[in-house]
């Protein structure tokens, strides 16, 4: 009975620990993320793609040393866009910031007989050490009024949302958005999908 005790007083630590250490990391997240949106000495470099109808720009923000501190990566198309924001530290990845946008015909109609369309948005927010996803966010809504979706999205409460195979691609593009450095290589990450 002493060593069951024992065991699970030694899980219950064990877990106080981990947790406490991830709140570390996020905190210190938040700071390296404050010191990027800071940092007013960052080199900006845009590539633009033009491809089927649709746009991808990819802006890379740099420090005096060199180092990628933070990339830009927009797509977007006739019928949505997602809007990436990667941010590095030491050249390792340790925050992401997607927001999706897209938009859809509902099953109603106006005064005048047209389609109503639906607009929605989805945000999420990555918090990583390495490639481990520390904290996972996301906030989404749906609305007719499609000049109201950024702001209905800015007061949206963010949720805790299960990290599956997506969350790991976009970690992957991130990744390898650092190294993209010419309009046909951000092609060849256009053919991997954002």
């Amino acid at each position: 009975m002493k060593r069951y005790l024992t065991l699970i007083l030694t899980l219950a630590l064990s877990s106080l620990s981990l947790s406490l250490h991830a709140q570390e990391d996020i905190d210190n997240i938040k700071k390296w993320y404050s010191e990027a949106e800071a940092n007013k000495a960052l080199k900006t470099t845009t590539i633009s793609l033009l491809k089927d109808g649709g746009v991808m720009k990819l802006k890379r923000f740099v420090d005096t040393r060199g180092n990628v501190v933070k990339i830009e990566l927009t797509s977007g198309g006739s019928h949505g866009s997602i809007n990436d924001i990667y941010y590095y530290k030491d050249g390792l990845l340790f925050f992401v910031l997607r927001t999706e946008f897209d938009w859809r015909f509902s099953n109603k109609r106006d005064k005048d007989g047209n389609q109503i369309t639906i607009d929605s948005a989805l945000r999420t927010r990555m918090y990583l050490n390495r490639t481990k996803i520390l904290r996972l966010l996301e906030k989404s809504v749906s609305t007719e009024d499609a000049e109201a979706v950024v702001g209905i999205l800015a007061k949206a409460q963010n949720k805790a949302a299960k990290v599956n195979e997506s969350h790991t691609w976009i970690m992957n593009l991130a990744y390898a958005a650092q190294f993209v450095s010419s309009e046909a290589e951000l092609d060849a990450l256009s053919k991997l999908g954002i």
